[in-house]
């Protein structure tokens, strides 16, 4: 789902992909924060306004918000970013459009995994978590504890997190994203890439052993913040948003 925050601007656009739960929660901010000259659009997951059913395979999330971005900009230049596992998508992105012969910018990457979450989460997974009661029941927890979370500090979310059928389908829709990421295998990236991430994590892809480097071998600039991935988005905010922007404003320095 494309949600368009600015369409105008001569700057290069920039698309915002959501998180592991599949919701960008604080679009309203990102917009205030950045130039009104730089166009700015946010990829929520598929059904997450109930308009729609939930995609079932990463192939096709990847084919719709391709589709939903040359929608929107039919020719690059492109910034694409992400929050959390959204890192993985928004490298997918990235490369698929360098393929296609546009010009693309740093990936900006916003305190992404420690490690890719291929079955770390959830074990050997059932054909769906809906076959598992227990297991179902501990991922609706989950993704409602984090909407609500969500609803309760933002209030620019693509669904109402008060109206009970409404927030039902977004946590649908999060916990097919959760599926989708636990199965996905990142592929290689040799892209130019932009980290923010919190000190928690900061190791995970410091560390010269660890499973990032097989996915990014060559980071480019890192910007590390205090505390944790839980509280990231909150404490920091305001400064995440300052580095994004300066990250948006270099994301083509060769």
């Amino acid at each position: 789902m494309l949600q368009q925050i600015r369409t105008e601007g001569d700057k290069p656009a920039f698309f915002m992909v959501h998180g592991l739960h599949g919701t960008v929660p604080f679009t309203r901010a990102m917009g205030i924060a950045f130039g009104r000259d730089r166009p700015f659009y946010a990829l929520h997951a598929r059904g997450i306004d109930g308009t729609e059913p939930p995609h079932e395979r990463m192939e096709d999330v990847l084919r719709t918000y391709l589709a939903e971005i040359r929608s929107a900009r039919p020719r690059g230049p492109y910034i694409v970013g992400a929050t959390c596992a959204g890192a993985f998508l928004a490298m997918d992105l990235a490369r698929t459009l360098a393929a296609e012969g546009e010009r693309v910018g740093s990936v900006i990457l916003v305190d992404p995994p420690l490690v890719p979450r291929n079955r770390q989460m959830l074990g050997n997974l059932p054909a769906s978590p809906r076959e598992d009661r227990a297991l179902y029941r501990q991922l609706y927890a989950s993704v409602e504890l984090s909407l609500r979370d969500y609803a309760s500090r933002f209030s620019d979310l693509p669904f109402d997190a008060n109206d009970p059928a409404q927030l039902h389908r977004a946590i649908d829709a999060g916990i097919a994203m959760v599926e989708m990421f636990c199965r996905h295998v990142p592929s290689p990236f040799d892209g130019p890439t932009e980290f923010i991430i919190s000190e928690e994590r900061a190791f995970g892809h410091f560390h010269p052993e660890a499973p990032w480097r097989r996915i990014v071998a060559r980071p480019g600039r890192i910007h590390v913040f205090p505390g944790k991935h839980s509280e990231f988005f909150y404490s920091h905010l305001d400064n995440v948003l300052a580095l994004i922007q300066f990250a948006l404003d270099s994301a083509f320095d060769d």
